[in-house]
C-alpha cells in the first residue's frame, strides 16, 4: 500500500512533464509517466471502479474505433500498425479514466496527501517556468540546446503590446495553453478545498496551508499563460467563485470589500485582456472561405477548417453522425488534403466529440461531465458549475482533450460529495 501511495506521488510531480515532441524527434517512443504510474498503483490497490458512467464511456470508445475501421483503412503516412492507430486512443482513454479512477479513491481516503504533492508539483513547475520565462529575455544563462529551443519558442508564443514582445509562459510544456490548463485546473482544486471543502481529518490545517500555496501558485500560472481560453475559464470560475462567497459575513467589511475590489479588479482585467483576442480569432475564424488552404498555423483559421471539414465528414457518412469515425482517427481523412499530417487533431474538443465519437459518444461525455457536477453542487451548488463549465471552457481549443490533471480535477469534484471515510490505505503521512 505505501508502495501505491509512493508512485501515485511520484505520478503527481510527473504530470507536467511534456516531453513528447522532444523524445519523438529523437525516434524515443513516449510513455506518459503519469499513466503508466498511476496503472501500477491501481493495480495494487485494487481501486474499484465507483463510476459506471466512466467506464461507459471507454468501452463506447472501443465501439465507435471497431465500427470507425469499417469506414476507412488507416492511412498509410502513419508510421505504425493498423491495430495500433485504431485502438490507440480507446486505450488511452482507457488509461486516463483510470487515474481519475484512482485519484477519486486517494481523494476519498486521504485528501490531504494527495492536496500536498500537488501543491509541489505545482511550485516546482512555476519555478522552472519561471526561469525559463527569464531566460526568453536572456536574463538568466540556459544550457545551448535550450537556447535553441527558446528562440524557436519566442517566434510562435509572443503577444505584441504596441512595439513590446511580451511571451507566454509555458513552463515545460511545448506551449502556453497546455501550461495554463495545467495550472488553472490545480487552481480548480485548490480553490474549491479553501471555499468550505470536506473535513480531511486531524491533518486540516497542514492540508489547508498547502492549498494556499497551491492556489497562489495556480492563479499566477494560469494568467502568466497568456492563455485566451485558460483566462476566460479563470473568469468563469472566478465569479462563481465570487457568488458562492458572497453571503458570508464573518469577516470585517472592510477587508471584505477590499478582497472583492481586488478580485474584481483582477477578473476585469483578464476580461480586458481576453475578450478582444477571442473576438478577433473569431472574426479570424468567420472570415475563413470554406475551400480556403494554408491555414496551418492561423489560431482562428485553422481550428475553422478543421470545425468545417470535421463536419463534412459527417455530412459526408450519415451513419457516423451517430457512431463517430473512431476516436483519433480524424487525420487519416484530413491528410488527404496535403495540408496536415496524419495525427492532427480536430483541435476544437466539442468537435472532435461529435466527429470521432458520433452523437451517442458525445451525449455519454456529456452525461458523465453532468453528474460530476450534479455530484459536486451537493457541497458547492454555484462552484461546481463554475468549475466544471471553466474546465470545459479552458480544454476547448486545446491540441486534445486528454490531459492527467483535467482529470484529477473532475475526480475532485466528484469526490466533494462524497463521505469521509476511515482510510484504508497505509498511505504514509
Amino acid at each position: 500500500m505505501r508502495m501505491a501511495a509512493f508512485l501515485y506521488a511520484v505520478a503527481l510531480l510527473l504530470m507536467p512533464l511534456a516531453l513528447k515532441p522532444i523524445l519523438h524527434s529523437a525516434n524515443i517512443a513516449w510513455v506518459h509517466p503519469t499513466l503508466l504510474l498511476g496503472f501500477l498503483s491501481f493495480v495494487l490497490i485494487k481501486t474499484p471502479m465507483k463510476d459506471k458512467r466512466a467506464l461507459g464511456v471507454v468501452i463506447y470508445a472501443f465501439l465507435s474505433a471497431s465500427v470507425g475501421y469499417f469506414f476507412m483503412a488507416v492511412s498509410p503516412d502513419k508510421e505504425s500498425s493498423s491495430l495500433y492507430a485504431v485502438y490507440i486512443e480507446p486505450i488511452r482513454l482507457g488509461l486516463y479514466m483510470i487515474w481519475f479512477w484512482l485519484s477519486v479513491e486517494f481523494l476519498s481516503t486521504r485528501k490531504a496527501f494527495v492536496l500536498r504533492w500537488l501543491a509541489i508539483s505545482a511550485t516546482i513547475q512555476l519555478a522552472l517556468a519561471g526561469y525559463l520565462y527569464l531566460a526568453l529575455y536572456d536574463l538568466v544563462p540556459v544550457p545551448d540546446i535550450v537556447g535553441l529551443y527558446l528562440n524557436v519558442y519566442k517566434m510562435r508564443q509572443v503577444v505584441w503590446f504596441g512595439d513590446t514582445p511580451v511571451y507566454r509562459m509555458a513552463g515545460t510544456f511545448i506551449e502556453s495553453p497546455p501550461f495554463g490548463l495545467f495550472m488553472f485546473s490545480c487552481l480548480v482544486v485548490f480553490a474549491t478545498f479553501l471555499k468550505g471543502g470536506r473535513d480531511v481529518g486531524p491533518q486540516e490545517e497542514t492540508a489547508r496551508r498547502w492549498a494556499w500555496l497551491g492556489a497562489t501558485v495556480a492563479i499566477i500560472g494560469a494568467i502568466a499563460s497568456l492563455s485566451d481560453e485558460v483566462l476566460l475559464a479563470v473568469i468563469v470560475f472566478g465569479l462563481s467563485l465570487y457568488f458562492s462567497m458572497r453571503g458570508r459575513a464573518t469577516k470585517p467589511w472592510m477587508r471584505k470589500s477590499t478582497e472583492i475590489l481586488l478580485g474584481g479588479g483582477l477578473l476585469l482585467g483578464i476580461a480586458a485582456y481576453a475578450l478582444p483576442r477571442v473576438i478577433e480569432k473569431w472574426t479570424e475564424a468567420a472570415a475563413t472561405k470554406p475551400d480556403e488552404i494554408g491555414t496551418l498555423g492561423e489560431a482562428g483559421g485553422e481550428r475553422m477548417f478543421h470545425t468545417r471539414y470535421g463536419l463534412q465528414l459527417l455530412w459526408d457518412n450519415p451513419l457516423a453522425f451517430f457512431t463517430g469515425i473512431g476516436p483519433g482517427r480524424y487525420g487519416d481523412y484530413v491528410v488527404k488534403t496535403g495540408q496536415y499530417p496524419p495525427d492532427v487533431p480536430i483541435q476544437v474538443t466539442p468537435v472532435a466529440w461529435l466527429v470521432e465519437y458520433g452523437a451517442f459518444g458525445t451525449v455519454l461525455i456529456l452525461s458523465w461531465l453532468w453528474s460530476i457536477t450534479k455530484r459536486a453542487q451537493q457541497t458547492h451548488p454555484v462552484l461546481a458549475i463554475g468549475a466544471c463549465v471553466g474546465l470545459i471552457i479552458a480544454n476547448i481549443a486545446q491540441g486534445g482533450w486528454q490531459y492527467d490533471v483535467w482529470f484529477l480535477a473532475l475526480a475532485f469534484l466528484y469526490c466533494c460529495a462524497a463521505r469521509v471515510e476511515k482510510p484504508r490505505l497505509a498511505l504514509p503521512r
